[in-house]
């Protein structure tokens, strides 16, 4: 199975390091557009988690993975190897913003900065199941540094 699955990687350093997660997302939405009928035939596939979250690894986060985690065969029971996760339809809050108790994360400084990190060993098919719409989402929401897991 795993030879028929096709994941979409972007690694162009020139547009992608040292972006942020905005970055990534307008990226994102931009090809979210168009894939679900180039590759599925149809529109109908477009609100599966494959066009509506898209994953980052950056710096911090392969650190988190390669040096901080255990490798596979321990697991990872402590969550420390993790990626970003972002979510394509989400806006920053212009009306009234529940303010963070901590630090803004890139620039923003409510609650939700639309992305969070995430187990990276339980990203598919584990935190792809439990995250199916934007409501599941919310519910699962962790804002960093916090590490969602199922």
């Amino acid at each position: 199975m795993l030879p028929s699955l096709n994941y979409q990687v972007f690694e162009d350093r020139n547009l992608f390091d040292s972006v942020d997660a905005a970055t990534i997302r307008d990226h994102f939405r931009v090809w979210a557009a168009t894939a679900p009928e180039q590759e599925q035939g149809g529109m109908g596939a477009a609100r599966s988690q494959r066009y509506q979250f898209c994953v980052q690894v950056d710096a911090e986060a392969l650190h988190s993975v390669v040096h901080e985690a255990p490798p596979p065969e321990r697991g990872d029971t402590k969550s420390k190897g993790w990626v970003k996760l972002i979510w394509k339809d989400w806006e920053p809050q212009n009306d009234v913003v529940e303010q963070a108790e901590d630090q803004p994360i890139e620039e923003i400084a409510q609650n939700d900065v639309g992305w969070c990190r995430a187990k990276y060993s339980l990203l598919m098919p584990s935190i792809y199941a439990i995250i199916q719409d934007r409501h599941d989402c919310y519910r699962e929401y962790r804002r960093p540094p916090t590490v969602i897991k199922p």
